[in-house]
């Protein structure tokens, strides 16, 4: 089933490289369109067919602004609607020869109706999971749930709950808190202490940081090699496994019991027999495990454990899932999409999928980047996604559309490749017996890697989906697409430079010369914008990132997207 969905972007509000002063200022303007309620309810529409009256609409919308992606006739004023498929769009008076006795009739008073947005990428199931206060602990500092405000109607709790209040942890002292409270409340020592979107670089003076004035990496934080032994001391009256999320999902932070439960080779705890072996970097992946900070495949291996072992053990799991994905949904139409992305659609993810996109009331269409993070052979995860393609024949809601891999990491976690060092950086990054000095980060893969992958990729008949942050990164990814397009040409595969945080004019030029697309995390710079200039990449690389407004110009193929929950 083909859909043909579009989006409006604004890029005259992204100033170009080279524009900003060199200080850690910026400035962000939103402009703003009132989204109607019917986004929802046309998420099954296709680009409009050709009908005829014999069938009247179901609905009628009028008085309403409608964009309509087409060049040619770029807005209307009402729209008809056939149970999930628009049948014509036009003016009142064209639209209504569809009206039949049993049609509702919407009189939209000016209201502007958009075609369902296409998510560019983000993570449907981990926003989700997240999402479910029964389970996971909130520790944000970004209200990235749409939670109500403390002080208004909605916020009934009192005090306010974090749970299901926005109340946003300032410090490392609110974290620690806020944790503290949850073991106190666990009703069993098996009980996991799951929180979720952790961030040291945002976090403010805390009352144990000794650096006057300090915040972010500067204050004692989870992410300064003290992780194991924080999280310990935190249950030294416990037996409860905590695990930790960051905000970027590159890392997590668990203590002795949560590491004994996901038997990391190379740990202190692990079982040799049947250990889960890091896949990048092993010497320092097991090295910041032992610290209780797990990086990259570890991380997204040590969530993944942490969901099954939920709905595994706990009998309330299922349910509160379940409620969680249906949030999920309500959120994602709201704001008018109709195509939702995984992206990063591990097995366990891609069954869930399965369930979910057949249910008769499912409103969305999924797209999966399959990615396998406990499996360093790709050629595996290939076979799996041959098999998912197949298995989602016949199904219209689910897309198995694209193979993902990872270049590098978080520049805000310090798991970003540079070609030079980060402004400042701190222990566990600074031990020079295990990270080469000055810090620039790491690579996840290689370019040879990353033309291996393109290839396999592209002789199944899939693109490639690369993740990559770091300028390093992206110099391996660019050069490792280049490089498989020699061996195996194909140009009706579009692959995708994702995220592009660091990219440059030369890297932009080579995008275009591929054939690829630029799809830029624009709302990281909002988030992360000052740490970035401040502590992370310094006044003169935080300016340059994201050059999104260079890349239109350009004549790129330009998608913006969210990386939501990060």
């Amino acid at each position: 089933m083909e859909k043909r969905f579009g989006e409006a972007t604004d890029f005259s509000t992204i100033r170009k490289r080279g524009r900003r002063p060199a200080t850690c200022s910026f400035s962000f303007r939103l402009t703003g369109v009132l989204l109607c309620g019917l986004i929802a309810a046309l998420a099954g529409c296709g680009g409009g067919s050709s009908a005829n009256n014999s069938s009247p609409a179901t609905s009628i919308y009028y008085d309403a602004n409608v964009e309509t992606m087409n060049p040619r006739h770029p807005s209307a004023t009402a729209i008809a609607i056939r149970h999930s498929r628009i049948i014509a769009v036009g003016t009142k008076s064209a639209v209504m020869a569809y009206r039949g006795p049993k049609t509702a009739v919407t009189d939209l008073e000016g209201a502007t109706i958009l075609p369902g947005f296409i998510d560019p990428h983000s993570h449907f199931l981990a926003y989700a999971f997240f999402d479910d206060p029964s389970h996971w602990l909130d520790v944000s500092s970004t209200n990235m749930y749409f939670k109500p405000l403390s002080g208004t109607p909605a916020c009934t709790s009192n005090p306010p709950d974090p749970q299901t209040c926005f109340v946003p942890v300032q410090t490392e002292d609110d974290v620690t808190a806020r944790l503290q409270a949850a073991l106190s409340a666990a009703t069993s020592a098996s009980q996991p202490i799951l929180a979720f979107n952790y961030d040291p670089a945002r976090l403010g003076h805390s009352s144990s940081c000794t650096v006057d004035g300090g915040v972010g990496f500067q204050c004692p934080n989870l992410e300064d090699g003290t992780a194991r032994a924080t999280l310990d001391a935190l249950t030294y009256q416990y037996a409860n496994p905590v695990l930790v999320t960051s905000e970027s999902g590159h890392i997590v932070y668990a203590n002795t019991t949560a590491l004994t439960m996901l038997n990391i080779c190379g740990t202190d705890v692990a079982d040799p027999a049947t250990c889960q072996t890091p896949i990048t970097n092993p010497s320092q992946e097991e090295y910041l495990a032992n610290l209780g900070q797990l990086d990259e495949d570890l991380s997204f291996y040590a969530i993944g454990y942490f969901e099954q072992y939920l709905l595994a053990n706990d009998p309330t799991a299922e349910t509160d899932l379940t409620n969680a994905i249906n949030d999920a949904v309500g959120i994602y139409s709201q704001h008018g999409f109709t195509l939702v992305q995984e992206g990063a659609a591990s097995s366990f993810q891609l069954k869930i999928y399965q369930k979910l996109t057949v249910q008769p009331n499912f409103p969305l269409t999924a797209a999966m980047l399959v990615y396998e993070p406990t499996d360093a052979d790709f050629s595996q995860m290939v076979s799996e996604a041959i098999s998912a393609r197949a298995a989602a024949a016949g199904n219209p809601n689910l897309i198995i559309a694209a193979l993902k891999s990872f270049a590098d990491g978080s520049t805000q976690g310090y798991t970003g490749f540079l070609s030079e060092p980060y402004l400042l950086w701190f222990f566990p990054f600074s031990n020079s017996s295990v990270f080469a000095q000055p810090y620039a980060g790491l690579p996840d893969l290689l370019e040879a890697d990353i033309a291996s992958r393109a290839v396999v990729a592209h002789q199944a008949g899939f693109p490639l989906v690369v993740h990559q942050n770091g300028d390093a990164a992206i110099a391996n990814s660019l050069n490792g697409l280049s490089d498989a397009q020699q061996v195996f040409p194909s140009s009706n595969l579009r692959d995708v430079i994702l995220h592009a945080q660091m990219a440059s004019d030369a890297d932009l030029a080579t995008i275009k010369s591929l054939d690829d697309t630029a799809s830029f995390l624009m709302g990281d710079l909002y988030y992360y914008g000052v740490p970035m200039c401040q502590q992370i990449l310094g006044p003169a690389r935080a300016a340059a990132l994201y050059p999104a407004a260079d890349a239109e110009s350009a004549g790129l193929h330009v998608t913006l997207h969210t990386d939501t929950p990060v």
